[in-house]
């Protein structure tokens, strides 16, 4: 299972349990904050390009797509540092 498929599970998931919270609200009201929770997260797994990216000789540099952060490539970092987004380095054409 990718992890965009996880995500439209956990979706179907929040539209189930929204109709059983009509009939008693506070039973399912915490399951669907933990499965949006849960969503967050898991979105940000799935790499995302930099903003603004600059390319130098030993170094590529941009902003977080998330937080706007300032992320570099330095050391194979893969991961904003401030919010845990993935980030795609990769070239793209």
């Amino acid at each position: 299972m990718t992890y965009q498929e996880a995500i439209e599970q956990l979706e179907d998931l929040i539209e189930n349990s929204k109709s059983f919270s009509e009939d008693d609200d506070d039973i399912w009201a915490n399951d669907v904050k933990a499965l949006k929770m849960a969503i967050e997260v898991l979105k940000k797994q799935i790499p995302k390009e930099p903003l603004n990216r600059e390319d130098e000789s030993v170094i590529s540099y941009g902003y977080c797509p998330c937080c706007g952060n300032i992320i570099d490539d330095w050391n194979d970092i893969r991961l904003c540092g401030e919010c845990g987004q993935a980030i795609n380095w990769e070239e793209t054409e």
